[in-house]
């Protein structure tokens, strides 16, 4: 195949002049240095910049967290040896105990065949939301699914999906 194309190239090179055999020979020299340089160098070096500012950036972050861990590594002991024991009720009186305690009303609940429990409140303000959820959290259950609309500044509509650790494990 490339064959063909030289005998070619050769055919057309013969019956040039001399000045213009050279003329196209310095032409073709200098097309083959600009490919070279921007087709091949160029990228390069523009892909060796970027990957080097890139391995700086993640390096300069991993010392970060590096100093960190000595001042989480003691946070997290001691997070560990004051978590809250989990409570021994059922579950569906866990939950309306505690929303009971923040005036929050669950509109729908909905007990699972798995031991998980699908929870509708509609209209409660943001902030004593995440209170509940933390203090279901704190007794033992995990949340497997939230969500959280906006109705207005500061009130949702949350439906979610708890379930006790104990099924939790099972997963």
């Amino acid at each position: 195949m490339l064959k063909p194309v030289v005998l070619r190239l050769h055919a057309l090179w013969q019956p040039l002049p001399q000045r213009d055999r050279t003329a196209l020979a310095g032409l073709a020299l200098f097309a083959a240095g600009l490919l070279l340089v921007f087709g091949v160098w160029l990228p390069i070096t523009h892909f060796h910049q970027q990957a080097r500012a890139e391995f700086d950036s993640q390096h300069s972050l991993y010392q970060w967290l590096q100093s960190q861990e000595a001042i989480l590594r003691p946070l997290q002991a001691s997070r560990a040896a004051n978590k809250p024991a989990t409570s021994n009720s059922p579950p569906l009186t866990i939950v309306n105990t505690s929303a009971r305690e923040l005036s929050l009303t669950i509109k729908r609940l909905q007990p699972e065949a798995n031991g998980d429990l699908r929870l509708w409140l509609e209209n409660v303000t943001f902030d004593a939301g995440l209170h509940w959820l933390y203090q279901l959290e704190s007794q033992g259950l995990t949340i497997k699914d939230l969500q959280a609309d906006r109705q207005q500044t500061g009130v949702v509509n949350l439906q979610l999906t708890l379930q006790t650790n104990k099924s939790a494990a099972t997963y």
